[in-house]
């Protein structure tokens, strides 16, 4: 059976490569963190001006697509 620690040291040989490993988590977290946020506050906005509208806070007027 293999122990943790066995496996921990094969994983990580030296700290640079635990560096390595804190940063690419990191990359991808920062992305993650991204990511979420543009589609959050994309999805926010929308809904708001829907709110909004259905309040009759805002009018829309409809464009005619007849040129």
């Amino acid at each position: 059976m293999v122990s943790f620690e066995k496996c921990t040291n094969m994983l990580f040989k030296g700290e640079t490569r635990l560096v390595a490993l804190y940063f690419i988590f990191a990359v991808c977290m920062f992305g993650c963190a991204q990511t979420a946020f543009h589609l959050g506050r994309r999805d926010g906005i929308e809904a708001t001006v829907d709110h909004f509208i259905n309040l009759g806070v805002l009018e829309v007027e409809e464009e005619d697509d007849d040129n």
